[in-house]
């Protein structure tokens, strides 16, 4: 999604498809993956970085009408969503989420 607003550097490959055989996530390595997502990560902290009150109503190129700031914000909520499956799914093995562990304050969120 970062990289479709900002268009910067090698378009990333697409992983996340349904699991099967010919998922790009099941021909990756473990490291692969996690090298894949802090460069995600990176790219769209750099997006958001170069986002402008100038550029954000911008043509995001997505999707007809989705401006560059809507295709962010989409993609912001769709992080969220992914990391209250993942939540549930800590949970379910009696692991407490980083967003629930304490604080420095010693209290949780």
């Amino acid at each position: 999604m970062c990289w479709a607003v900002s268009q910067t550097g090698e378009r990333p490959a697409f992983v996340d498809m349904p699991n099967g055989s010919e998922s790009g996530a099941n021909k990756l390595s473990k490291a692969d993956l996690i090298a894949g997502l802090r460069a995600s990560i990176e790219r769209c902290d750099r997006t958001f970085a170069t986002l402008t009150p100038a550029t954000m109503n911008e043509p995001s190129g997505l999707r007809p009408g989705m401006t560059k700031l809507g295709a962010l914000i989409y993609n912001t909520s769709h992080t969220n969503e992914h990391y209250g499956n993942l939540v549930t799914s800590m949970r379910l093995q009696n692991l407490v989420p980083p967003s629930s562990q304490a604080t420095g304050a010693g209290r949780g969120m």
